[in-house]
């Protein structure tokens, strides 16, 4: 689990990926739990990078995860979600 977080984590740094496909088998907290802090995006640009929308959505509060989903081919789909430390960054 750690060596697939570090393989994510060293890739956005080095700005490589441009599409970050992450799944929830790894994460320590509960679904819920994650749900509650989380926001779905749609109409995300095909071209958009996953630290452009955490910039974006810094504002809001601090970003854990961007995820934008794909297809079986690696191709964006246009939606995202993105999940951030506090659930109070997620307005109701």
């Amino acid at each position: 689990r750690i060596q697939k977080l570090e393989a994510e984590k060293a890739q956005l740094q080095r700005g490589t990926s441009d599409v970050v496909m992450s799944t929830l088998d790894f994460v320590e907290d509960p679904k819920e739990e994650i749900d509650k802090r989380s926001i779905y995006v749609g109409q995300v640009d095909y071209q958009a990078q996953p630290q452009e929308l955490g910039q974006h959505f810094a504002e809001c509060g601090t970003v854990n995860r961007v995820t934008i989903i794909c297809d079986a081919d690696g191709n964006p789909k246009g939606f995202a979600y993105i999940e951030f430390s506090e659930e109070h960054s997620v307005p109701i």
